[in-house]
């Protein structure tokens, strides 16, 4: 059986098209979880007070290759309900009120700071404290072309 050459060229074609077409899924892997913290779950002083989240999902991969964001979830069940992305700083004359966090593998780390008049004066938290973790694991970026 001989192909025509208008068979090839279609061959051709239809083969280019199939190795060039790319499959467009998002399967972005993003995951997030809440942590409820308790005032018992701090510990520290006037100068300032940490506690740690068990995150297991935080492994070798996402913690070298990966992203690891916290936020606080602000004024919970009132109409001013909303997220801060930490770090987080708040200034009311002379407070300074100031949350931060560190990233390990299999946990996180989160500080809180309160200085008046430049001076720490931290109090233990006397509420409880909502954060969430978003979990960003290694993905390649498409390439746009732009260098």
């Amino acid at each position: 059986m001989k192909i025509r050459p208008l068979s090839w060229i279609i061959l051709i074609i239809v083969a280019t098209i199939s190795f060039s077409c790319e499959v467009d899924d998002d399967d972005t892997p993003v995951a997030s979880y809440i942590y409820n913290v308790s005032p018992s779950s701090w510990s520290g002083n006037i100068n300032g007070f940490s506690t740690y989240l068990n995150v297991p999902e935080i492994t070798n991969d996402i913690f070298y290759n990966g992203v690891v964001l916290v936020y606080m979830i602000m004024n919970e069940v009132t109409e001013d309900t909303h997220i801060c992305q930490l770090p987080y700083s708040y200034i009311d004359n002379n407070l300074i009120d100031y949350m931060d966090y560190n990233t390990y593998v299999g946990g996180i780390s989160i500080q809180q700071r309160q200085t008046i008049n430049g001076r720490n004066s931290t109090v233990p938290p006397l509420y409880n404290y909502t954060f969430k973790v978003v979990l960003i694991d290694n993905f390649e970026l498409p390439d746009t072309g732009d260098k």
